[in-house]
């Protein structure tokens, strides 16, 4: 205790010391390309390197406040603006942001005075970065504005240009993504015609990703081959870097997962980086389940272990990372511009696909979004951990910091105090400064305790979180093995049934027309040839009537199975309704032989065609239709035969919706249930018969996927009514 105490006093004395006998200021660096860097800092381009403001005494509020008092009276203006430039960046460091705008305007005033018109220009732009820092993106861009039309009007071309690409970083901020589209090429071409090639390859890396989030990989490859070859003859690694990760972007979304992986490597090699980390873990995770569908073992193995490494090494890191404030916040700002960039328009490609392939892919797809919301909540607990942290921290360095300025406060009263009696007050100053340090440390020791017994307790919730996180994976893997197996059943017997019908008619027409052509090469009598004739014409017919009609089949199942469609397409719903429907109804009593119900059809014929994405659909129908079937027979088990069962299905159009409700008198949903009926994993079905995630998907594909709406009328042991509203364009 006593050690950490001296060391305390050490410092103080030390820094004292140097204050006090420091002769002047260095030189206060002016490179005005850093405010645009670190604006970029607030929004996801974090490889810069920091900007310092002042010399050795610039960060002295003190002696600043003194210079500026001195050269306000003496009307010293370039003193004035040294001193409230200062004053400013010390303000604005301390979160004091009212007061650091005050000192611009200062210097503004100052600069006004001795017509430096550049520099007014400057501190305009500064005040607007201000706002910035602290999200306040519009009324930046107001401020902003007003720099770019000064540095306009007087024809300052370099601060004109910081000023484009400042305005656009504010659009960026507020995702106005077209403005800042805007100005970041004035801004681009600006430095263009300034000759300036590293500040017009940053703006180029902006531009490109910009791009990136509106899909248009092609422009986005452009802008970030040209600011390579700028990083590259600069040897800017960190730049490079960023590079490499916004290739590795367009790469996996275009589903190049392996082209991917490979840049986001190169990336980690040229700068480590978390965040392309945690995209490249992402990426294994991706072509080891691709690899898992293709049948290609050894490969999803070799990429599976890499997943596990990786993400093994990942959350030691997280865990072990030293706190700090600003670096938290880049973390969570730059995994949202991340996703931004990653985030697709379109949906899976399944094309080629055979019908229990697409399933197999649908339940993997839904276990590994299940596995990664699962690691998300991990991750966030971990930021919430550290934000915990960063607070205790953040407390403990304002102490400091006041300590610091009440040591320096105390200072000069002493210096005026050892006049009178310089031997007295100085053992009476440390006397108080020690007592001071002493109850500091003591405060600051019971924190660290407060903390450390916090940490503890977020460590057995993180452990106990895994464990749980660990057996949701085992259950899901099995859930998934089960789903297949009993979906791929399902389907074959619908498909078996749907074309067995016709073949058995073909099978007997051509026996029979076979007998025919027999009795036709014994016969003598022209009546009755010709009446052997006929029949086999009418039976040729009826073979040609039923081949088309299990070629239908066919076609239709193609149609209703095949996936990749990568935009939505114009769909007859009534033919979907009435074919899914038959399928539906023949598959249930493949199952069950004894199973009859009543169908009732009321199609709209007026219909209008709707743009789907017909394999979704089509998913939807048959869970509905399934569930709808498998109400009835449970209340014809209840009841008994005397119960008929009914389905209904109708179409129609409603305002701006086309209208599909699908109603059963099957046993009811009570009113606790229908509550619950749209969430994962909840099913009324007895174990083993059903996943509790029918209609959960059902719900994600009408209102997420076709932006309409899914909704359930029922009453118990009366009946049940589904309504799904697509939205069409007249």
């Amino acid at each position: 205790m006593f050690s950490r105490v001296s060391k305390i006093v050490c410092f103080v004395l030390i820094a004292v010391f140097q204050l006090a006998f420091a002769q002047k200021e260095d030189k206060k660096r002016n490179n005005l390309f850093a405010l645009y860097e670190n604006a970029c800092d607030q929004e996801g381009l974090f490889y810069f390197p920091p900007e310092y403001h002042g010399g050795f005494l610039s960060g002295s509020k003190l002696v600043n406040e003194k210079k500026l008092q001195s050269a306000t009276k003496n009307k010293n203006y370039q003193n004035i603006i040294d001193a409230a430039t200062n004053l400013a960046f010390i303000e604005l460091q301390d979160g004091n942001n009212e007061k650091a705008i005050s000192f611009f305007t200062i210097a503004e005033d100052a600069c006004t005075q001795l017509e430096q018109n550049r520099e007014v220009a400057v501190y305009r732009l500064l005040k607007g970065f201000v706002h910035h820092l602290t999200l306040e993106h519009e009324k930046a861009v107001q401020i902003y504005n007003s720099g770019l039309r000064h540095a306009q009007q007087y024809d300052v071309k370099d601060v004109e240009t910081i000023a484009f690409s400042l305005i656009a970083q504010a659009y960026f901020g507020m995702k106005d993504f077209q403005q800042a589209g805007k100005f970041f090429r004035q801004s681009y071409d600006g430095f263009g015609v300034l000759g300036k090639r590293y500040e017009k390859a940053r703006i180029g890396v902006q531009l490109a990703e910009l791009a990136i989030r509106r899909g248009n990989h092609k422009e986005a490859l452009t802008y970030l081959d040209e600011s390579l070859k700028v990083f590259e003859s600069t040897s800017d690694r960190s730049g490079q870097a960023l590079i490499m990760r916004d290739k590795g972007i367009i790469a996996f979304r275009q589903n190049q997962y392996e082209n991917a992986a490979e840049l986001f490597l190169k990336s980690m090699s040229l700068s480590d980086q978390l965040s392309v980390a945690k995209l490249l873990k992402d990426t294994y995770l991706k072509i080891f389940t691709i690899g898992s569908l293709a049948g290609d073992h050894q490969k999803s193995n070799d990429y599976n272990i890499l997943y596990v490494s990786l993400r093994d090494s990942i959350d030691s890191v997280e865990r072990s990372r030293i706190l700090n404030s600003q670096f938290t916040r880049r973390d969570l700002v730059e995994r949202e511009s991340i996703a931004e960039m990653l985030r697709k328009n379109s949906e899976i490609s399944l094309k080629n696909l055979s019908p229990d392939e697409i399933e197999k892919n649908r339940l993997v797809i839904e276990a590994e979004i299940e596995r990664l919301e699962k690691e998300k909540i991990i991750e966030d607990l971990n930021i919430a951990k550290k934000l915990s942290d960063q607070a205790g921290i953040e407390r403990e360095e304002r102490i400091k910091q006041l300590t610091r300025e009440k040591e320096q406060q105390e200072l000069a009263l002493t210096q005026k105090e050892l006049e009178v009696s310089k031997a007295q007050s100085t053992r009476k100053n440390l006397f108080i400064a020690f007592a001071f340090i002493i109850l500091v440390t003591v405060f600051v020791y019971n924190r660290y305790r407060n903390q450390q017994r916090s940490h503890d307790q977020l460590d057995k919730a993180y452990k106990e979180l895994s464990e749980t996180h660990q057996k949701l994976i085992a259950a899901q893997e099995q859930l998934v093995h089960s789903q297949k197996m009993a979906s791929l059943g399902q389907l074959t017997a619908g498909i078996a049934h749907e074309i067995q019908n016709p073949l058995n008619f073909i099978n007997n027409f051509s026996e029979l027309s076979t007998e025919l052509i027999e009795e036709l090469k014994h016969s003598d009598n022209d009546q009755d040839k010709q009446e052997i004739m006929n029949d086999l014409v009418a039976n040729l017919q009826k073979i040609n009537t039923h081949g088309k009609r299990a070629d239908k089949i066919v076609k239709g199942m193609l149609t209703h199975s095949r996936a990749g469609q990568v935009e939505k397409t114009s769909a007859d719903l009534n033919r979907m309704v009435d074919e899914l429907l038959d399928l539906s109804y023949h598959g249930n009593r493949t199952r069950d032989t004894t199973f009859t119900a009543e169908i009732i059809k009321h199609l709209d014929p007026a219909l209008p065609k709707v743009d789907i994405v017909m394999q979704d659909i089509s998913r939807v129908l048959i869970n509905l239709f399934n569930n709808a079937f498998y109400a009835v027979g449970q209340r014809v088990k209840k009841e008994g035969p005397g119960f008929t069962a009914s389905v209904g299905v109708s179409t129609s159009v409603e305002d701006e919706f086309v209208v599909i409700k699908i109603r059963d008198n099957g046993t009811g949903i009570p009113d606790h249930v229908k509550k619950k009926i749209f969430d994962p994993f909840f099913t009324t079905k007895p174990a083993g018969e059903g996943t509790g995630l029918g209609l959960s998907l059902s719900y994600d594909i009408i209102v997420k996927g076709h932006h309409g709406r899914l909704e359930v009328n029922s009453e118990p042991d009366s009946y049940t009514e589904f309504i799904i509203r697509l939205p069409f364009t007249n």
